[in-house]
């Protein structure tokens, strides 16, 4: 990757649906050739995909929380396809430190929530915090 492949990655993180034209002008290059720079970065797994996102309020999702799960048995594969299987499970990651797992769940209040944790129950322990705001929130890579 050079200097004009990171600022790519840096407009379309900032504005995925920015059109090629856009994009070319901004770094001083042709819209095929953007194009084709894109096209190779997606072909490398740098880019991996698309997004848009979204309002969990408007969703009926008002309560985001983040759970720590310590596992109490060897039922990772289970726990995991239980994970991927429930809708308000909406990040998952294996962590080092504290707890097996670290989950970022919306649901749609405080019961709903109480409920997952109840299903959680099944595979281990479990700290939870509720996010009360989220002044900083944003996927970019500096680069």
């Amino acid at each position: 990757m050079d200097d004009i492949d990171l600022k790519i990655l840096r407009i379309l993180q900032e504005n995925s649906r920015i059109t090629m034209r856009e994009l070319a002008n901004q770094v001083h290059m042709s819209g095929p050739a953007v194009t084709e720079r894109i096209k190779k970065l997606e072909e490398e797994g740098v880019i991996t995909g698309y997004t848009v996102s979204l309002d969990p309020g408007k969703f009926d999702k008002q309560t985001m929380a983040f759970i720590t799960v310590w596992m109490s048995s060897p039922r990772h594969g289970e726990f995991l396809d239980f994970c991927r299987a429930t809708e308000d499970i909406v990040e998952c990651h294996r962590v080092a430190g504290e707890g097996c797992y670290l989950l970022r769940v919306l649901t749609r209040d405080n019961s709903a929530l109480e409920g997952l944790i109840d299903q959680v129950l099944n595979f281990g322990n479990y700290r939870v915090s509720i996010v009360m705001s989220s002044p900083v929130d944003r996927v970019v890579i500096k680069m």
